[in-house]
């Protein structure tokens, strides 16, 4: 919203829920065509630089802390389980948005857009990932807080834990689920679901 607001002057409407998840690349040329302004690829690189630089000033401010995904970190982290961040964002981005929460990048295996042909609902960025880590998908979790990351998941032989940050238990349908906003999550339950190495 602020990135057209910015570049274009146009306060526009945005549908979050039709965006989750999606890459950049397709919210960006939809965005871009229902209202009416050019979605040639040199608009949508030049929209993405723009807004990579605008994200990352944001998160080296800081980001809000999730305290049961933290919780979840922090436990793994004790039982030597590997963790890997599997998103459609960018590098760069997800090592400012580390750094904004004060979380080593290091304890992190990342894959990003940037290592991958196809975006999610795509399942290669999920077989790129358990192929790096010499993991069976059977071992692995994993936890995704939009339709397009569930699929992805499934689709690549997961197991998921639907995080509810944007939507709700009826539309993500999934394995498990967290609810951020209930105080009575049950994290070590969710924990305990790990196998031996991956989440």
């Amino acid at each position: 919203k602020n990135l057209f607001l910015e570049v274009y002057g146009v306060d526009i409407d945005i549908d979050k829920y039709s965006m989750v998840g999606k890459s950049e690349n397709h919210n960006l040329a939809n965005l871009l065509k229902i209202n009416n302004l050019d979605n040639d690829q040199k608009t949508i690189l030049d929209l993405k630089t723009r807004r990579l630089k605008m994200l990352i000033s944001e998160a080296q401010k800081g980001l809000p802390i999730i305290e049961s995904v933290m919780r979840i970190i922090k436990a793994l982290k004790r039982m030597n389980i590997e963790i890997a961040i599997v998103t459609n964002s960018s590098y760069d981005y997800i090592i400012a948005a580390l750094d904004g929460i004060n979380l080593d990048k290091n304890c992190f295996h990342i894959t990003t857009r940037d290592d991958v042909s196809f975006s999610k609902p795509h399942p290669e960025i999920y077989l790129k990932t358990l192929k790096s880590l010499a993991c069976n998908s059977k071992n692995a979790l994993a936890f995704e807080d939009s339709l397009c990351g569930i699929e992805a998941a499934k689709s690549a032989g997961l197991e998921t834990v639907a995080v509810h940050s944007t939507f709700d238990q009826l539309l993500l349908k999934s394995n498990y689920h967290l609810d951020l906003d209930k105080k009575n999550n049950r994290i070590m339950e969710i924990v305990s679901l790990f196998g031996k190495s991956h989440a």
